[in-house]
């Protein structure tokens, strides 16, 4: 029964963050997570905000014919300097990519050399845990701190998980981890996984985190 409370709790994770010289927007929730980052920089909390971009799939070229996107002036940008900040604050990387694993080696190799003393993880409640366990297995060799600051325009309540269909569903599914009977059941419960191929590679990583 315990257990079954706490689900929502253990999914999600917030440091304290006083100031860090750099938040990193993962891909996913665009608004919710950029308003974050805004919200951090303009508390004075971070310095610079890296941003992996949205895929660009045919929706967001329809929206570019209507001219409620600008690919020369992404989302991200437009909601920092809309709020005041200066547009050389952030940074985008190169390219989309698939999955938290796939970020964090993008990054790795994005920043190589020129790692920020902290990076703050901005995305979902319900991914936070998880992601930030990922960023720290993958960037464990770097000169590196990794923490988690999840949006809180994000309206996932942890201690409530299954009053709300939409959050009972984000708890459900961060069950479905590859069978790993080694694993904790609160390990368990960080392998969210919408994608079978890094559903397994979270589990790689969990085992190896284990011994």
């Amino acid at each position: 029964a315990v257990l079954f409370i706490e689900a929502g709790n253990v999914l999600v994770r917030e440091d304290t963050v006083d100031l860090a010289e750099a938040a990193l927007v993962l891909s996913g929730g665009e608004v919710l997570r950029r308003l974050a980052a805004r919200d951090l920089y303009q508390a004075g909390r971070i310095k610079r905000i890296y941003v992996i971009p949205e895929p660009r799939g045919r929706a967001w070229e329809e929206l570019v014919k209507l001219k409620l996107e600008d690919p020369d002036h992404p989302l991200s940008e437009r909601i920092l300097t809309a709020s005041g900040g200066p547009r050389n604050k952030s940074t985008f990387l190169p390219r989309s990519v698939d999955g938290t694993i796939g970020e964090a080696r993008e990054v790795r190799e994005f920043l190589r050399g020129r790692f920020p003393d902290t990076l703050v993880l901005i995305t979902s409640k319900t991914a936070s845990r998880r992601a930030r366990f990922i960023f720290r297995q993958v960037l464990k060799h770097e000169p590196v701190t990794v923490l988690s600051s999840p949006s809180s325009y994000d309206g996932f309540e942890p201690a409530r998980w299954w009053a709300k269909p939409r959050d009972a569903l984000e708890v459900t599914d961060s069950k479905r981890s590859p069978g790993a009977p080694q694993l904790a059941k609160e390990q368990l419960l960080l392998g969210r996984c919408l994608r079978a191929l890094e559903c397994y590679e979270e589990a790689e990583l969990l085992l190896k985190a284990s011994y």
